[in-house]
């Protein structure tokens, strides 16, 4: 039975969720420079199965979403939405999710996370300025994003 799931060739279910952690190790400091990875989405260039995903991540000693720079193949995603009003100063480890409405383009994709000189400058909380985790989301079909 496990060979067989594992052999499979079935494209995606639409309805499908595909979920992957892509912070290789945990609590990266960006004080030493950017966070650099790499991700291949489960889209093809011709069949878009996951048409949205989410960025699903955790920062500590990050006090305001100018003090870093997240990057998708080189184009800024904006932060702000992500950081709450109430967490304005507060260099408490805080969870993020940023929501892509158009997906993750097919191929890979590079990312890159680093502080900006704000960010270099602003005070640092205990254990220093880290990317905690990091995880992408594709949903396909009436994922988690639907669009009206």
């Amino acid at each position: 039975m496990l060979k067989s799931l594992c052999k499979s060739t079935r494209k995606p279910s639409l309805s499908a969720t595909v979920s992957r952690s892509l912070l290789r190790r945990r609590w990266y400091n960006l004080s030493h420079g950017p966070y650099r990875t790499s991700l291949v989405s489960n889209n093809y260039p011709k069949h878009r199965f996951y048409p949205t995903a989410m960025i699903r991540f955790s920062l500590s000693s990050i006090s305001n979403p100018d003090h870093i720079e997240f990057t998708l193949n080189g184009q800024a995603i904006d932060l702000s939405a992500a950081f709450k009003p109430e967490w304005k100063g507060s260099l408490d480890r805080r969870w993020l999710e940023v929501q892509l409405p158009d997906g993750l383009p097919a191929g890979e994709s590079k990312v890159v996370v680093r502080l900006t000189d704000k960010g270099e400058k602003a005070k640092t909380g205990q254990g220093g300025k880290m990317l905690t985790s990091l995880e992408f989301i594709e949903y396909g079909g009436q994922g988690r994003y639907v669009r009206v």
